[in-house]
């Protein structure tokens, strides 16, 4: 039964008006939450778009320079261009072996013939029967996994990680874990 009352008709109204009000309210903070955050992903797509933009066009520069000045030929050029990144890979091959060196050096598996309480935390996990892999083994599975398969670049962790070193890698920000699968990790975004 509907009333006739005009008053109780404008108190119901009032009443519906502001529950609507504060409904849409929320509605409005939801979205501009949302949209915040689409605004700050697309300022960081932008920002890496204009890097690999400025990253190209410095590559288009230099060759239409090299040419230029040297007028050298199409095949000359992508020669010079062959023996630097050649160089560059040299180069990038010597820095992972001294950072292999260096991992190897200042984070060496646990070793079961040690004394003290180092032996006791290393009891559990003896590099001899598990076969653990060195830091150094764990950061290049996870950035090779990375690379391969960009779209799913988690790796699981199994019992030939060591914790200690995942647990170091998880704490520094350099990895993390999956959101769903406590037992997968993969490289943070350093970008």
């Amino acid at each position: 039964m509907l009333t006739t009352n005009t008053e109780v008709l404008l108190a119901v109204g009032k009443k519906e008006l502001q529950r609507l009000h504060s409904q849409l309210k929320m509605v409005l903070s939801c979205s501009q939450a949302k949209l915040d955050a689409q605004k700050k992903i697309l300022k960081r797509e932008q920002t890496w778009q204009s890097e690999k933009q400025e990253a190209l066009n410095a590559v288009t520069e230099k060759i239409a320079r090299l040419q230029q000045e040297k007028q050298k030929s199409d095949h000359s050029v992508s020669q010079e261009m062959k023996r630097k990144i050649h160089k560059l890979k040299e180069y990038h091959s010597s820095l992972m072996e001294m950072l292999s060196d260096m991992l190897a050096e200042h984070f060496p598996l646990p070793d079961p013939q040690e004394n003290g309480s180092k032996k006791k935390r290393a009891a559990a996990y003896d590099a001899a029967e598990i076969n653990l892999i060195s830091l150094s083994e764990i950061i290049e599975r996870l950035t090779n996994k990375t690379l391969e398969t960009p779209h799913d670049p988690y790796v699981t962790i199994d019992d030939t990680f060591w914790p200690p070193y995942t647990e170091m890698l998880l704490r520094n920000g350099i990895a993390m874990r999956h959101p769903e699968d406590c037992n997968k990790i993969r490289l943070e975004n350093f970008f």
